[in-house]
């Protein structure tokens, strides 16, 4: 197995001697990261209530006048 990983056969080995494909594989975790940090700082935003999304879902009173919007156009 080990003269296939130095010979550069198979996943394992291709990793360790094709430069090219380390390098997108890093780049690529590298922009995962970065997708990562943008969802945890967009769900903390809506946590928080900010937005339209966190007011609708952490501020009752908008649930309170949606729900009687919602009444008042099944009635017309």
């Amino acid at each position: 197995m080990m003269k296939d990983v130095e010979s550069g056969k198979g996943t394992l080995g291709k990793l360790v001697k094709d430069e090219s494909l380390y390098s997108e594989a890093r780049q690529t975790l590298s922009e995962a990261r970065g997708t990562l940090g943008n969802l945890r700082s967009v769900s903390q935003r809506i946590a928080d209530g900010k937005g339209t999304l966190g007011k609708l879902l952490n501020d009752d009173s908008m649930y309170t006048d949606m729900k009687g919007a919602v009444a008042s156009l099944n009635t017309s």
